[in-house]
């Protein structure tokens, strides 16, 4: 799929209340499962970073952050064009990895 077509797709208000819902429940699921490593937290600088001032997760390797929602998001979004029902689970191993 051409990303620029990928970029301009949009979720509707119903779908996007599914994936906030999703996004806070894959956020605590690894947050449980990582004994406290990982934990919820936020940056105010520097303010091009992509997720300033939104909750994200903390504890990974190499200062890196998970922003729930846009994972979540990209899977709809994703989904909309090729169905994978272990989506999620598979890009959940994946952050597991960065522990």
């Amino acid at each position: 799929m051409d990303e620029r077509l990928y970029s301009k797709r949009e979720l509707s208000i119903k779908t996007m209340a599914y994936v906030l819902d999703i996004a806070m429940y894959f956020a605590e699921v690894m947050i449980r499962n990582t004994d406290g490593k990982v934990q919820w937290g936020y940056f105010t600088k520097p303010k091009n970073r992509m997720s300033v001032n939104e909750p994200v997760l903390l504890g990974f390797k190499y200062g890196d952050d998970l922003n729930p929602r846009h994972i979540i998001k990209n899977c709809a979004l994703r989904s909309g064009e090729e169905r994978q029902p272990e989506r999620i689970f598979n890009i959940y191993n994946v952050w597991m990895e960065y522990l």
